[in-house]
Parts: structure tokens; C-alpha cells; sequence
């Protein structure tokens, strides 16, 4: 699930939950983790300085970026590129890549 479905994704559960009288557990409680491949990304997401190379990204990513923390119950962890299991799902994938990360997700 990438970070533009996680978050409608957590108010929707959130909302329900609330509806269905549960008790009512706060973000820094509940953890989501965002696995991500690229190293760039993540040093984006882990420094949260501005500087003179990141000032002109776009808006929705200072969005996204404002949103991942510890506080905020999104955790973004890092995952080699061999591993990452949504390549299967985006990507046409070599045979031998394929039946990896086809183990991964199904154990066979």
C-alpha cells in the first residue's frame, strides 16, 4: 500500500472505529510502516530540514513527508530493491526476481 492509499486508508479505520463505540487508540499507538527501496526517499523523509535541493519538490510530497514520523504512527523502513514485494504488482520482473519475490509473498 503506498502512502497516498495509507492515509485515507487510516481516518477511514479510525472513523469506524469511533462508530462502533471502540475505544479510541491514538496514532503514535497504531503503526504503519511504509517500506521503501529508495535511498533518496528516505533520506527526504528522515531529515526534515528544507534545503536549497528539496525546497522545489513538490507540494504533495512535503505532505506525505510531514506525515511520516514515530508521533504520527507511519514508520518508513528500508528495503533492498531484491526484496521489495509491490515490484510484483508494478513491474514486468525477470523469471528468477519473479519467483523470488512470488516465495516472499506466497512461501512457494
Amino acid at each position: 500500500m503506498s502512502m497516498r492509499e495509507l492515509l485515507p486508508m487510516r481516518a477511514l479505520l479510525k472513523e469506524i472505529g469511533s462508530k462502533l463505540n471502540m475505544p479510541v487508540i491514538t496514532d503514535s499507538l497504531v503503526r504503519s510502516t511504509v517500506f521503501e527501496d529508495n535511498q533518496g526517499c528516505l533520506s527526504l523523509v528522515n531529515v526534515p530540514k528544507m534545503s536549497a535541493r528539496n525546497k522545489y519538490l513538490a507540494l504533495k510530497y512535503h505532505f506525505f513527508r510531514s506525515n511520516i514520523g514515530e508521533s504520527k504512527g507511519i514508520v518508513a523502513k528500508y528495503i533492498p530493491t531484491l526484496e521489495q514485494r509491490a515490484d510484483i504488482f508494478t513491474k514486468g520482473l525477470p523469471a528468477p526476481q519473479f519467483a523470488v519475490i512470488r516465495k516472499l509473498l506466497m512461501g512457494w
